[in-house]
């Protein structure tokens, strides 16, 4: 019987956390809005508040995204959500 629950549980949690070492994305999260909380540059990751927590952020679009800026979360890799700003006037990376 505790067997047969553990097994279940296994499977479970392999069909659940398949994804957790790759980049996915999940409906929910798509043009959801976070607010950045440290600064955000090219190549380095910053964070952002989202949900009513924080998280490690990062944005693949060459631009410095600045603490206050809103941002909409566009993916997630592992613990690191991918964002990308939605206002104009973003300070880019190669000026």
């Amino acid at each position: 019987m505790k067997i047969d629950l553990l097994n279940k549980v296994k499977t479970f949690v392999a069909k659940e956390f398949h994804h957790s070492t790759s980049t996915f994305r999940h409906p929910s999260d798509l043009d959801s809005e976070a607010v950045v909380d440290q600064l955000i540059q090219p190549g380095k990751p910053g964070r952002v508040k989202f949900q009513a927590s924080w998280w490690p952020a990062r944005c693949d679009d060459g631009v410095t995204l600045a603490p206050n800026t809103i941002v909409h979360v566009v993916g997630r890799q592992n613990i690191t959500l991918l964002v990308r700003p939605i206002a104009l006037g973003m300070t880019s990376a190669k000026a």
